[in-house]
């Protein structure tokens, strides 16, 4: 199993995430509350070390980016062999839908749960 990078900016649901995916067997390579340092581990030589990231869809954005849907473009175009499962407490049907066409791998509705966690990483 490979390790995981948590991109959330509540801290309650981060903590939640990370031990309900090490209660799965998973590693949590890093856990990040804004694009900037999501970027910067990003662009570091540890990229190659994350293979899943769990981007939260309304995470805090710096002005380079208008959406998280932009974010996930720049990531896969950093590395298109991660894999990045949005998730939200919001449901937005078309930004999840753009979240999903633009290389996002699966979507996760709050609140998290051991099953849907599953689910997603099949």
């Amino acid at each position: 199993m490979g390790k995981i990078l948590i991109a959330e900016d509540l801290k309650f649901i981060s903590v939640e995430l990370k031990n309900i995916l090490l209660s799965l067997g998973y590693d949590i390579f890093s856990i990040i509350e804004d694009d900037k340092s999501l970027l910067n581990i990003y662009n570091s030589d540890s990229v190659s070390n994350i293979d899943t990231i769990f981007l939260g869809l309304y995470l805090p954005l710096s002005k380079e980016f208008s959406t998280s849907v932009d974010l996930i473009k720049k990531l896969l175009s950093i590395n298109s062999d991660i894999q990045i499962i949005v998730i939200s407490s919001i449901t937005d049907h078309q930004l999840v839908s753009k979240a999903v066409l633009s290389g996002a791998k699966g979507y996760i509705e709050k609140p998290l749960t051991v099953e849907k966690i599953k689910k997603v990483l099949k």
